[in-house]
């Protein structure tokens, strides 16, 4: 099932705040040097381009980041779990979809 709302979804949890909906999920963010290589290489194939600010997610998602990890916003490490990759046969990495991204636009 994919989650397209996640303010209702946010709402529905009856959190207060952010740190509440961390700490009930036990949500960490790792570093890159405790990353899976996945991971890594995942991160290392595109450049982050940002979030899409006037998607309903990004109204949670930009502040928890700006006001828990601001020291995640640069570079180009995956922001959030929900970021996505296009991989082709070979295992090259031909684009990235950030969580602002909904799954229907990602067939352009």
């Amino acid at each position: 099932m994919i989650c397209t709302n996640l303010e209702d979804h946010y709402q529905m949890l009856d959190m207060d705040d952010s740190t509440s909906l961390i700490m009930k999920f036990s949500i960490e963010f790792q570093s890159d040097k405790q990353a899976h290589p996945l991971f890594t290489y995942l991160a290392s194939s595109l450049p982050f381009e940002g979030f899409d600010e006037t998607h309903s997610v990004a109204k949670i998602l930009i502040p928890l980041i700006h006001e828990r990890h601001p020291e995640y916003l640069p570079g180009d490490s995956i922001k959030w779990n929900f970021t996505k990759f296009l991989m082709d046969r070979n295992g090259k990495v031909v684009n990235r979809f950030e969580a602002t991204t909904d799954p229907l636009d990602m067939e352009d």
